[in-house]
C-alpha cells in the first residue's frame, strides 16, 4: 500500500477505535446513571419506611404521653384528697390534744393543791414522801400539757405581725425564769427591726435561754456562763444562745430537735421545747443548729430572714447580768 493508503487506513481505524471508546464511555455512563437510580429508589423506600416508622412512633409516643397525662392527673387526684383527708385528721387530733390537755389540767391542778395542802399539814414523814413524788410526776405531767396544748397554738393558729424590740424580749424572758447562779452575758445589736410574733418568738429564745441555765453545770462550774448574742447578719437575724455547761454528746445531739426527745435526764425534760422550737422556726421560714463553739460552749444558733424594710443599724450594746435572781 502506498503511504496515502495506509494514512486513510490509520484513519478509519482510529475512528473506529474513537466510536467504539464513545460507545464504552456511554454504556459505562448509562450503567453508572442505572446504578445511582437504584440506588437512589432504594434510599427513597428506606426513608418512606424510616418515615412510616417514625411516624408510628411519634402516634405511640403520643399515646404513652396521653396515658401518663392520665395517670398522673388520676394520682394528683387522689394524693390531694388523701393530702385533704390528713390535714383534716391532723387538725381534728390537734383539736383533740388541746382540748383533752385543757379537761386534763382541771383535775390535775386540783391534785396538785391537795398535794400542796397535805404538804402542809400531814407530818408522817412517809406520807410526805410519797406526797412529794405525786407532787412532782403532776406537776411533770402539767407542764407536758401545757407545751401540747401551746404546740396546738404554733401549728393552728394565726400568727401576729408585731415589732420586736430584743432588748425587752430578753429582759421579759430572764424576769420570768426562777433563780439562777450562772452569769449571763448579753449583746443585742441596737436598733435591729424585725416584725414576727412575738409569742412565737419570745417562746423560741426562752426555752433556748431555759434549757442553756439548765446545762450550765450549776455547783459544777464556777465559772458557768451563757451568753446571748443577737445581731444582723446579712439576711438575717442572728441569735446565739450559749452555754459552758456539760453539754450535748454527739449520739444525742441528732435527736435534740425530735418529739419526746429525752436529752440530759438528771434535768427536768420534757422532750417537747427543742421540738416545738423547730416546729415555730419552719413556720416562720427560719433555721436552727447546735455545734461546739471554738471556746467549748454549747452552741445554739437560729436565723431568721429578713424582709426588705428590716434593715438593722450597726451599733451594738453589750452588758453582762451576774446572778441577777
Amino acid at each position: 500500500l502506498g503511504l496515502a493508503d495506509r494514512i486513510n487506513l490509520f484513519r478509519k481505524q482510529l475512528a473506529t477505535q474513537v466510536l467504539e471508546n464513545e460507545k464504552l464511555k456511554l454504556l459505562k455512563e448509562q450503567e453508572q446513571k442505572r446504578l445511582i437510580e437504584d440506588k437512589n429508589r432504594e434510599l427513597e423506600i428506606k426513608i418512606i419506611e424510616s418515615t412510616a416508622e417514625v411516624v408510628k412512633q411519634k402516634e405511640d409516643l403520643a399515646k404513652l404521653n396521653t396515658e401518663l397525662e392520665k395517670i398522673v392527673a388520676e394520682r394528683t387526684l387522689e394524693l390531694s384528697i388523701a393530702n385533704t383527708d390528713l390535714h383534716e385528721v391532723n387538725s381534728e387530733l390537734a383539736a383533740f390534744i388541746y382540748r383533752t390537755s385543757h379537761d386534763v389540767r382541771g383535775p390535775l391542778s386540783r391534785l396538785l393543791g391537795l398535794c400542796h395542802v397535805g404538804l402542809l399539814d400531814i407530818s408522817d414523814l412517809n406520807a410526805l414522801e410519797y406526797l412529794e413524788k405525786i407532787q412532782f410526776t403532776a406537776h411533770k405531767m402539767d407542764i407536758i400539757l401545757k407545751r401540747l396544748s401551746k404546740l396546738f397554738e404554733i401549728t393552728q393558729l394565726e400568727t401576729q405581725n408585731d415589732e420586736i424590740l430584743f432588748p425587752k424580749l430578753v429582759k421579759e424572758i430572764l424576769d420570768e425564769l426562777p433563780d439562777y447562779q450562772s452569769d449571763i452575758k448579753i449583746n443585742i445589736q441596737e436598733n435591729l427591726q424585725y416584725i414576727a410574733d412575738f409569742k412565737l418568738i419570745k417562746f423560741v429564745v426562752f426555752n433556748l435561754v431555759e434549757n442553756a441555765l439548765k446545762f450550765s453545770n450549776i455547783g459544777e462550774n464556777a465559772n458557768s456562763l451563757v451568753k446571748i448574742d443577737i445581731v444582723n447578719d446579712h439576711d438575717y437575724i442572728k441569735i446565739q444562745v450559749s452555754d459552758n455547761g456539760s453539754g450535748i454528746s454527739e449520739d444525742e445531739a441528732q435527736y435534740i430537735f425530735h418529739m419526746f426527745s429525752q436529752i440530759g435526764m438528771k434535768y427536768e425534760n420534757t422532750g417537747l421545747g427543742l421540738y416545738m422550737v423547730k416546729k415555730i422556726l419552719d413556720r416562720m421560714g427560719g433555721t436552727i443548729t447546735m455545734e461546739k463553739s471554738s471556746e467549748g460552749f454549747t452552741q445554739f444558733t437560729i436565723k431568721l430572714p429578713l424582709t426588705e424594710i428590716q434593715v438593722p443599724q450597726i451599733k451594738s450594746e453589750e452588758n453582762t447580768v451576774t446572778s441577777a435572781h
